[in-house]
């Protein structure tokens, strides 16, 4: 059955309110022109985030932790429909499975490296890990990370390990979107999978491997098909996509003539782009979506931020990494 749009008219409304307390261009403009990390944080706790401490990064990913579960709450309250909230928590799940499984391997302690924001708990992944019983786990879930853990003890290759996590990733993803029945939510994950995935050929290239383990590493769920990006001719193969401009500066990263940083902006300025078309629209289930993916693109501004901060580099040479608002 289609979404129909006033059944997210009090979501809607809710989100448009706290829409107000995103982050401006100036109080960003502000963080950067800050002269300490202190001063920079203190802008932040001013502007809703609460208590925010400098001394180190790890400080300022506790702050923005608590602001994804507070955005994360807010969706769960106001929208009867979990899937949504679903399709932004679902990669910390995957990426407690990768922490769990290394940290098996290497015979170390997980849960401090482990998010909060999973939406299985982390404890409920411990335990399968430890008791080898998968049962209260997603399906696709439990038998990604059970392949994975078997392919990471045989081979001792981490990333092959992650190969199969990303897929089953991206196979949950479709499967919530598709569950949720909005077009706007399948064309997100449809540019998340496009974009992991000239990512990866970007990368693969760089370093010099060949087609067959890029396929390896290519992820479901895409709208350009696997074969384009097997070619390495990245101009040519993505010049009518959305991937166009992205894959101009992932030509030259990949000839090692320039460096990943714009590559990788132009890649979530391609998400950001798509996000504004929720903007101008009314009330259905767009403005929340959007809503949640401008938040997650606020992290990340304030991640770049502090940590340029923190490593004392030059405002505009922080300007020059940030994405599109």
């Amino acid at each position: 059955m289609k979404l129909k749009d006033t059944d997210f008219l009090y979501a809607t409304m809710r989100v448009r309110v706290n829409e107000k307390n995103l982050l401006t261009e100036r109080e960003i403009s502000r963080m950067i022109d800050a002269k300490t990390p202190e001063e920079a944080a203190k802008i932040l706790s001013e502007s809703g985030y609460g208590e925010v401490s400098a001394r180190s990064f790890s400080d300022i990913e506790k702050a923005l932790q608590r602001q994804r579960r507070l955005t994360a709450d807010l969706i769960d309250e106001v929208c009867e429909d979990k899937q949504i909230s679903e399709v932004f928590l679902l990669k910390y799940d995957f990426h407690n499975i990768k922490t769990l499984i290394k940290a098996e391997l290497a015979g170390e302690a997980p849960e401090r490296l482990m998010s909060d924001l999973s939406c299985i708990p982390k404890e409920k992944l411990i335990h399968a890990a430890h008791t080898d019983d998968m049962t209260e786990l997603p399906l696709k879930m439990a038998e990604a990370m059970k392949q994975a853990r078997e392919t990471l003890a045989h081979t001792g290759d981490p990333q092959r390990a992650d190969f199969i996590l990303d897929r089953a990733y991206f196979e949950m993803l479709c499967d919530a979107a598709e569950s949720f029945r909005s077009e706007f939510l399948k064309g997100y994950v449809s540019l998340l999978a496009d974009t992991a995935n000239l990512r990866a050929a970007v990368r693969a290239a760089r370093q010099g491997r060949g087609a067959e383990v890029l396929a390896e590493s290519l992820v479901p769920g895409g709208s350009i098909e696997h074969k384009r990006f097997l070619t390495y001719d990245f101009e040519n193969s993505f010049s009518n996509t959305p991937l166009s401009e992205a894959a101009v500066f992932g030509a030259a990263a990949a000839k090692g003539n320039t460096g990943l940083l714009e590559f990788e902006r132009e890649l979530d300025n391609i998400i950001i782009r798509y996000m504004h078309g929720a903007k101008y629209v009314s009330f259905d289930e767009r403005p929340i979506i959007a809503y949640i993916a401008a938040k997650e693109a606020e992290a990340m501004t304030v991640r770049i931020i502090m940590a340029g901060k923190l490593e004392n580099l030059p405002p505009d040479e922080i300007r020059n990494r940030l994405r599109v608002l």
